[in-house]
């Protein structure tokens, strides 16, 4: 069996383990061990270092797309008109035709956006009981 080392590095290696004293054949297997050893550990980090790169691949396109939604300006967003099929921009009322959206009065929608807003800081609201109103039917829905 010839192991990992080849004839001549054997001779040499043979050669001045014979010179030290030391028992021959028992030094080599240790050192062919040894390299055995090595490989096994070299063939592993070469795996775990292929997963790291993957990942680092997958964290750099993740953080890609993150930093490009980022300047990606916010579109107002459309409603579809369900009386004509339309998309309207307006949440309350279709562009084309009119209609209310929210199938309700449009004041009362528009009075219900408002306070939905001003309960999170968009408008200020000057009734202490309409404002509470409003948080209770916001965490109510």
């Amino acid at each position: 069996e010839e192991g990992f080392l080849s004839a001549e590095a054997r001779a040499l290696f043979g050669q001045s383990l014979l010179a030290s004293g030391q028992d021959l054949s028992v030094t080599i297997e240790a050192v062919e061990q040894q390299i055995a050893d090595l490989g096994y550990f070299i063939q592993h980090m070469t795996s775990y270092s292929d997963s790291v790169r993957e990942r680092a691949l997958v964290a750099e396109a993740l953080v890609q797309q993150m930093e490009e939604a980022a300047l990606t300006p916010l579109s107002a967003g459309t409603t579809r008109c369900h009386h004509c099929g339309c998309d309207s921009l307006d949440p309350l009322r279709c562009d084309a035709c009119s209609q209310s959206l929210t199938g309700g009065v449009a004041s009362e929608t528009a009075r219900g956006i408002v306070s939905v807003r001003s309960m999170h800081g968009g408008t200020r609201i000057n009734d202490d009981e309409r404002h509470s109103l409003v948080h209770t039917r916001h965490f109510s829905e």
